[in-house]
């Protein structure tokens, strides 16, 4: 026989009956593919906006001591120049 999937001698399985065992395991497998492919995306999106707010926090964090900084080290010609 031709079968790939039933491969004993005393296999009930027809070349239909496999094909169609093939069909639904692929449909499954790319289901199950899909789903964790969609939960990977959402943990990446999730992180990805964690460490933006985390980024720009620590971005304005910098801004205000060095503002602070400078501001302390130069005085009014800073203040009045750092717009």
């Amino acid at each position: 026989t031709d079968l790939k999937v039933c491969t004993g001698k005393n296999a009930c399985c027809t070349k239909t009956i496999e094909d169609e065992i093939v069909q639904n395991s692929e449909k499954i497998f790319k289901a199950q593919v899909e789903d964790k492919i969609i939960v990977l995306c959402h943990m990446i999106n999730s992180n990805l906006n964690s460490f933006r707010t985390y980024f720009y926090n620590s971005l304005n964090a910098c801004h205000e001591h060095l503002d602070a900084l400078f501001g302390h080290t130069y005085g009014p010609f800073y203040q009045s120049n750092s717009q």
